[in-house]
């Protein structure tokens, strides 16, 4: 069952006789917004043009959301697209390598504050900035970033090493690695190192555990309340034909390098043995992430079925909570063999009371990687945890008066009716149009001028084939699109 919660307008008489809007939460449907500024950051048009993965770690080491510093941020990326972007938004002279790096030097998503960095090589062409290299490294095997942390001056990311078996059209994991290294004043990389990891196993059922895809720092340094002195480093557990589920370990951070100190969870303590691991949850992305909250619960965000989902968990180790269905990404239906995927949290970018979100974009057609830009980059969102300001009140609280929030309609998969809500900043001239997957207009719900505040709208599709539609609403200068499914 999807839980969600929805917001409820009430429409309040001050004493000078002025309406305000005050909102209220009812169990429905959770508080998101689309974070265009963030995904903003990283539509480029030369050099860096698009990745996945999207690991951020913060150089102050405070991970947690509220981060009181305007602190400079390390972004991990996977495969990685260098070259251009022409002005039909199709990539040019491009070339894919295995990874690369960004740093902002801002907790804002500042276009001039951003830079992409990855190797070259001796004809000046781009290459991948981590190389797999270590003794258990094979002949064609490359570096895929997991997460990481920064203790001291040294940064420590997590690699998960992988091959394409003979034949193929694919990957497969070879092992883990752990990677480390200081940055100079210039942000080079120096005094690196790359060891094997024993934090992959395989085996015999094609059962797969692997350790480093989400890193939570539960030490003074990190901001995080109830710290332990430990690093948790959760991953998937891998099973062929089923759903990922997750797993953790822990180590203290001085003992980082060394693996002998770290422990995995069995489910009732902390042992040696990596392949005693007990499944915390089921149901994860290979990517994701976990973050303390301040009232004692942790939360797992991750993609699932095409939304950006969550699991509320009572303690590091679980028990963790249903899913919960935050947002449905539009992406996987707006391109050719389009899909979304690595969902995953960024505390030290968050600001107390939410949780900025990333998830990524690609698509199976390989043409449409290149006749399309927007294919293959990361999006963002921002999740209000129950009992923060909404959405709504962080537009009216910024003063933006052009903005609107568009929320996902509920029911949604629907079978005759649903409902779709939206807020406004400011009164203004509003379109909301349904269209079917061809772009043809299937109705028109609004078309006029309407007030300042949170709106709801609904759609009686009665007549129409079952389906993917699209709704887009309209004011102003902005514009804002999700999708719908009808089930008859």
């Amino acid at each position: 069952m999807k839980f969600k919660t929805i917001l409820t307008a009430l429409i309040v008489i001050t004493f000078n006789g002025n309406a305000q809007l005050q909102l209220t939460e009812v169990d429905r449907e959770p508080s998101v917004i689309e974070e265009p500024e963030w995904t903003a950051l990283f539509d480029r048009d030369s050099g860096w043009t698009g990745s996945d993965a999207t690991y951020s770690i913060p150089f102050s080491a405070y991970d947690a959301p509220g981060n009181p510093e305007d602190d400079t941020t390390m972004f991990l990326f996977g495969d990685t697209f260098i070259g251009e972007v022409d002005e039909n938004n199709a990539r040019k002279n491009s070339q894919m390598i295995r990874n690369s790096i960004g740093s902002l030097n801002t907790k804002s998503p500042v276009e001039d504050e951003i830079s992409f960095h990855w190797e070259t090589d001796d004809q000046n062409q781009p290459e991948a900035l981590f190389k797999a290299d270590t003794p258990n490294s094979g002949e064609g095997d490359w570096i895929w970033p997991m997460d990481g942390i920064r203790i001291d001056d040294r940064f420590y990311i997590y690699g998960l090493r992988l091959f394409d078996p003979s034949g193929l059209v694919s990957f497969e994991i070879d092992g883990v690695t752990l990677i480390s290294f200081e940055l100079d004043a210039d942000h080079n990389i120096i005094n690196y190192r790359q060891v094997d990891a024993p934090l992959f196993h395989k085996d015999d059922d094609g059962i797969e555990i692997v350790i480093g895809q989400a890193v939570m720092p539960m030490t003074a340094a990190s901001g995080n309340p109830g710290a332990d002195g430990y690093i948790y480093v959760y991953g998937p557990r891998n099973r062929p034909l089923n759903f990922k589920q997750m797993v953790v370990s822990r180590v203290q951070p001085e003992h980082i390098e060394d693996f002998e100190y770290y422990e995995f969870w069995d489910g009732r303590s902390w042992q040696s043995d990596i392949t005693n691991c007990a499944v915390l949850t089921d149901s994860i992305s290979q990517e994701f992430s976990v973050t303390p909250l301040n009232d004692g619960r942790f939360i797992a965000v991750f993609e699932f079925e095409g939304w950006v989902c969550t699991r509320y968990g009572d303690g590091i180790t679980g028990p963790f909570e249903p899913v919960q269905y935050l947002y449905d990404c539009p992406e996987d239906t707006m391109y050719v063999g389009g899909y979304v995927y690595n969902a995953k949290a960024h505390p030290h970018l968050s600001d107390g009371g939410n949780l900025l979100i990333s998830y990524n974009v690609n698509t199976s057609d390989y043409n449409e990687l290149y006749d399309n830009a927007d294919t293959y980059r990361p999006r963002f969102i921002r999740y209000f945890l129950p009992g923060s300001p909404s959405g709504l009140e962080r537009v009216q609280k910024k003063n933006l008066p052009a903005q609107i929030v568009l929320y996902p309609n509920y029911p949604n998969p629907f079978n005759g009716e649903t409902n779709i809500r939206y807020a406004l900043s400011v009164d203004q001239y509003v379109e909301l149009i349904i269209y079917d997957i061809n772009g043809q207009k299937a109705a028109t719900l609004i078309d006029g001028k309407q007030r300042a505040g949170l709106h709801e709208a609904s759609w009686n599709a009665n007549g129409l084939s079952s389906g993917v539609y699209f709704y887009r609403l309209k004011a102003g200068r902005n514009t804002q699109t999700r999708k719908l499914i009808l089930m008859k």
